[in-house]
Formats: structure tokens, sequence, C-alpha cells
């Protein structure tokens, strides 16, 4: 924040918590609050004292969570830095003072963020803790885009996740909590510095992948259809046969994975979902990858029923369950990565 900004636009607040707090995430205080404190714009650093003596009655390694936020007066929008542990000791018998200072200076090297370069894909990893989370800058310089857009793509691997995007210190969108893929788009982007913020939802560790550009035709990601449903056409005792809309490019990849399920309840398959960043699953079996080059436009108007592809998959067990999932790859795209169809479930008929 720079000092020569207009006289007391900003302020600097941290809050003390006896919790994780929530507020970092969804703005809002809840309980668990021990003390706010703020100071001008013109400081660099915060001093937290005369903070009630229950803080200090607990023994050493204790902690507690120290949440800086700017706010802008002008704007009324409210901006949160990583949450800061703080452990506290017990103070000795023959200390007098039970007056203690954290002081929080306003370094790079307390809220690390990092640079997101465009049309590189990024991997992070989140803390086992709810409110951890990743920051990123995105910088966009004159006239390097000319539809003036930014594509921001997000893949959570395991579990939830926020997504905040600020736009030079302003907020442009917090998301709800989502897991899987997310694309989000953020236009009139003329030159200047984004930045990213990839918050954990809950108490799981997770990986992520991230991506950004100006030109959306660099993604590593298949152009998967709205409908991502795989449909069972015919099964018999020992075949079941799919069928799926192809992806919008050019040139991708379908792999088939498959899985003989033993579970007698849909809640007991369902959750044994598995993680699908890395291009397939580990208690699965790959039945085959099938390459395909996309129609040509006049081709799709022409014939309604030539986005779709069709396959049977054979040598299955009479009166079985199976798990069924589908990975789209883009072909001759810079590290390609795969993103998953919806899992379905077919059960073989009992006899042939």
């Amino acid at each position: 924040m720079s000092k020569s900004a207009e006289a007391n636009r900003y302020r600097f607040c941290a809050i003390a918590s006896r919790r994780i707090p929530d507020w970092a995430v969804c703005g809002e205080l809840n309980e668990g609050l021990e003390s706010i404190h703020c100071v001008p714009q013109t400081n660099n650093s915060i001093v937290i004292q005369n903070l009630s003596k229950s803080l200090f009655d607990f023994g050493s390694g204790k902690r507690y969570f120290i949440t800086v936020f700017v706010r802008d007066s002008l704007r009324g929008s409210t901006s949160s830095y990583e949450t800061l542990e703080v452990n506290l000791r017990r103070p000795t018998e023959t200390s007098t003072m039970m007056e203690k200072k954290v002081e929080m200076h306003s370094s790079e090297s307390m809220f690390e963020t990092n640079l997101l370069h465009d049309a590189i894909l990024e991997t992070g990893q989140l803390f086992p803790r709810k409110g951890s989370s990743l920051d990123y800058r995105f910088i966009v310089s004159n006239n390097t885009t000319i539809s003036n857009k930014v594509l921001l793509i997000v893949h959570a691997c395991e579990g939830y996740v926020r997504m905040s995007v600020l736009r030079n210190g302003n907020l442009l969108k917090r998301s709800e909590p989502f897991s899987g893929f997310r694309r989000f788009l953020v236009v009139n982007v003329h030159s200047g510095q984004l930045r990213f913020q990839v918050t954990n939802d809950d108490s799981q560790p997770k990986t992520i992948h991230l991506w950004a550009s100006t030109e959306a035709d660099k993604s590593p990601y298949p152009k998967l259809p709205e409908d991502t449903s795989v449909k069972v056409l015919r099964r018999t005792c020992s075949t079941a046969t799919l069928q799926w809309l192809r992806s919008a490019d050019e040139h991708a990849e379908y792999c088939i994975y498959m899985r003989r399920e033993n579970a007698n309840y849909l809640e007991e398959l369902v959750s044994k979902a598995s993680n699908l960043c890395e291009g397939g699953l580990e208690t699965s079996e790959l039945v085959g990858c099938y390459a395909h080059r996309g129609p040509t436009i006049e081709a799709m108007l022409n014939n309604d029923s030539i986005g779709l592809i069709e396959t049977t998959i054979v040598g299955l067990s009479p009166a079985k369950t199976y798990r069924f999932d589908l990975l789209a790859t883009p072909l001759q795209r810079i590290h390609a990565q795969s993103l998953p169809y919806r899992t379905v479930w077919a059960r073989t008929t009992n006899s042939c």
C-alpha cells in the first residue's frame, strides 16, 4: 500500500482470535474474537497490547490467530491477508508484566505471493487447515490482450476451496465453496495486476492447479460440453455400451477406466471417489484410449448426432456392477491436462 495514497483512505486492522477464523473468507465476524486493533495507512506495523489475561493463561505452545485487513473507506471494500498463527508462552512466575506485544510488520516474507505466469500451469499445496490460502499475482501489461479479458482456471483435486479475485487491490469476485474444475473470466482488463487467492474450505490438505492467460485458446484443459454425463445405452451379461458428447477440441483423446464394485449401496459407491487430477484412478483398470478428430461446423449443423461418441466395453461378468470413468485430454497442446466426465455405474444382466 503506497503511503502517497489519498490521505485517510485506508486503514489497517488486526483481529486476534482464539479460533481459526472464517471471516478471512466470508467477511463476517463470529465468536472467539479477542480484540481488534487499527492503524492509519501511514503505518507499516501494528502493536497488539493489553489483551485480556485469559490470552496468556494457557500453557506453552497454545495457538492464537491474527488476521490483518485493509479497509478502503472510499469504496467501502475490505481485503484480508493470510491469517497468521501465533504461539504464546506462559509468562514466568517472577514476571510482573502481564502485557504482551505482538508486532506484525507488513513484509513480503509474512504474506508471500507467488507470481503466476501467463499460460503456465502452476501447482500449489494447501495446508490442512481451514482458512489456509495460496496467493498468486498475475501481471497484465499494456496492449498484451486485444480482448481485454483474462481466463483463470482453478482445478481443486480434493475437497472444497473458495476463490477470490482482486484487481489492483479491489475485490472483484469471491466464489462459493467448490470442488473440481472451475473457470473464472475477468473482463475489462487493460493493464495492472490481478491477485488470485485460493482458500481451503476445510481441514484437509489439497493439491491445486492454476492456469491464467489473456489468450484462452492456450488452455491446457479440454473444452468439455455443458452436459458431461455418460449414458449407458445397452447392457448384456458381458457388455456395456456407453455414449457421451465429444469435447469442442479439434483433437482430443478419451480414456475409459473400469472398476468392478462390491458395494450394495449407491452412497458407498459414490464415497469412493478418487483424485482425478493425476489423470487416472488408482484402483481402476484402463479399458482403452480413443483419439478423435472433431467434426467441422458444417457437418455438425447438418447432423445433430455427429457430436456423439459411442463405444462398447466387452469381457464383463454377469450380474455385476461396474464403475466407468471417462477422462478427456486435448491433443497437440502444451502440458495437456485431463478432465473427467460424470462417473456412471452399470450392472450387467443376470444371464446371457
